[in-house]
């Protein structure tokens, strides 16, 4: 009888072990449905970075640190303030002459928010993309030659022409001013590869930072003006500006839960994304619309949220925890940027930096969840590798460098990790909403995260290590676009597609999203390299076939570029 009456309890403690972890499920993507909805909702009109909508979603997030008794750790309570320059006045004083040709401000050219006031002549000297890499062994100065005195004329985007290229930390406009000024430029004329493509693309209003130097940008009329004054022999330009400016405050915000320890893990994600689309990375060519970001990136500052409750409930033991919701990274990195420079604890303490960026969409038949970074602790790979989740799979890039958080804590010597679910054709879009989240998927990843983040806790203090472009193979020039999304998570061969760009080749000869591209014309896809590598030997207007398989089937369909 004892026995029956013993197997029994213990048939009803499992039962109600089961029934309470399934409860505690259901409330954690109960929690993330309400956090990610919150973020994500029209009224905050997109959480630009300064913006009302911003503010808001701080205030959200201050709300939950507070409840759990999180410690401010910002430089004012739990916010952290830098600042940016909102768009500025243009005056009159705004000129630009080629040779003997006057150009008309904004038919011909305009002055960039980055600009610096000034006035200056100078003969142009063309330097392709203006990226200056030498960690990826890349330099476009190295072929341009000498840029000193001169009037530096750069591309827009990088060689790769993807949103999460290798080179995406070194293509927005400020970098390539910064490079162009240390390299002796007196200032800088942008202009497009594809005036098509980019024509209604807008500029960013906003900056973090002014230029010691002028810059501008150059509109199809302008670029077709300069070629022709510049087809013989390069071309003198006298440029002139006046930009008259106002500041606002990005914040981010930080709270730390103190576990009496001696070093902390940061555990970010950021929480702006890109308003109305006038901040610029917009890839829809619609009218003007609120962009949402529920994937990029309310999803991962609902993880952030989570997981401060979870590490609040039931604490660590070796490690603090520094969570931090950053904003500013659309604009490029600039939160991040900004507390790695000035934070509000010892980084000599911080033991390494999870990131959260874009977790909301894992494809539940791959269940692949990629994990970027773990070539930058020699204990990261058998860390990873030491469990698996839930049927989980986990696919993994060394680099500490890429286009979220993680790689301003990374030049800083820290270990870090990138938690990744996928790019769709939602991405940088007004489309990226709510609904469309996998929340289950995502409650299973912040749990995955928590389980790695208690491994960390229980081995001695992560070592750092620099990490290589593991692709040392010189990146193709190319002066054509599918308009696709590659499906970065893929590992089989050819190049999976994860979007398709409205207007653009792909759309247009009837690619469709989950179309796997095996060849271009007489080029076979294997992978990326091959892709970029068939990209760079066609040209525009060029007509060819692609070669996809959809489902079952292998199709060819004709494609104009």
């Amino acid at each position: 009888m004892k026995s029956i009456l013993r197997l029994t309890a213990a048939l009803i403690l499992s039962f109600t072990c089961v029934y309470t972890s399934n409860a505690q499920d259901a409330l954690r993507v109960k929690r993330l449905k309400k956090d990610v909805n919150y973020l994500a909702d029209d009224k905050l009109e997109g959480r630009g970075t300064g913006s009302k909508g911003e503010q808001m979603a701080s205030k959200y997030i201050i709300k939950t640190f507070k409840k759990l008794g999180l410690t401010p750790a910002g430089t004012s309570g739990y916010l952290q303030a830098f600042t940016i320059s909102t768009k500025p006045k243009v005056t009159a004083k705004n000129h630009l002459i080629i040779e003997k040709t006057v150009l008309e401000y904004e038919k011909h050219f305009v002055s960039l928010p980055i600009s610096g006031n000034g006035n200056i002549e100078g003969m142009a000297i063309e330097v392709g993309y203006g990226i200056h890499a030498p960690e990826l062994n890349y330099s476009d100065y190295d072929k341009a030659g000498s840029v000193e005195s001169k009037i530096a004329v750069v591309k827009i985007g990088n060689p790769e022409n993807n949103p999460h290229s290798k080179y995406t930390n070194f293509d927005n406009f400020e970098v390539k001013v910064r490079t162009a000024a240390k390299m002796g430029a007196k200032g800088v004329i942008f202009i497009s590869s594809d005036y098509e493509e980019t024509a209604k693309l807008p500029i960013a209003d906003r900056t973090s930072s002014t230029s010691t130097i002028p810059v501008g940008y150059l509109t199809k009329e302008g670029f077709n003006l300069y070629k022709s004054e510049s087809a013989r022999t390069p071309a003198t330009i006298h440029f002139e500006t006046e930009l008259i400016r106002n500041k606002v405050d990005g914040h981010n915000v930080v709270g730390y839960l103190d576990n009496h320890a001696n070093t902390t893990i940061i555990i970010g994600a950021h929480y702006d994304h890109l308003g109305y689309g006038e901040e610029g990375g917009s890839l829809f060519r619609g009218k003007k619309s609120v962009h949402n970001g529920a994937d990029d990136n309310a999803s991962g500052t609902a993880g952030l949220m989570e997981l401060a409750r979870i590490f609040s409930a039931k604490k660590l033991s070796k490690n603090n925890l520094l969570f931090i919701a950053f904003s500013g990274e659309e604009m490029g990195l600039l939160g991040s940027n900004f507390f790695a420079k000035n934070p509000t604890l010892h980084l000599t303490n911080v033991n390494c930096m999870l990131n959260m960026d874009m977790i909301g969409r894992l494809d539940s038949g791959s269940r692949v969840l990629g994990i970027n970074g773990v070539g930058t602790s020699p204990e990261w790979k058998t860390l990873v590798d030491s469990f698996t989740y839930n049927g989980l799979k986990i696919k993994t890039t060394e680099s500490g460098v890429g286009s979220s958080d993680h790689t301003s804590f990374y030049l800083k010597d820290i270990p870090v990790l990138h938690f990744f679910s996928g790019t769709h054709g939602d991405y940088h879009k007004p489309s990226d909403d709510a609904e469309k989240l996998n929340y289950t998927a995502q409650a299973e990843i912040v749990e995955y995260i928590e389980h790695l983040t208690r491994k960390i806790d229980a081995t001695p203090r992560l070592g750092f290590s620099k990490t290589t472009d593991k692709d040392s193979r010189s990146t193709p020039r190319f002066t054509v676009t599918m308009g696709i999304i590659p499906d970065y998570l893929y590992e089989g061969i050819g190049v999976k597609v994860d979007g398709v760009s409205d207007e653009k080749p792909a759309m247009k000869a009837g690619v469709k999203t989950s179309d796997i591209i095996v060849k271009i014309g007489d080029f076979d896809i294997t992978d990326m390299h091959t892709y970029m590598d068939a990209l760079s030997k066609l040209k525009k207007g060029e007509k060819t076939k692609v070669t996809l398989i959809r489902g079952k089937e292998t199709m060819e369909l004709p494609i104009t570029f």
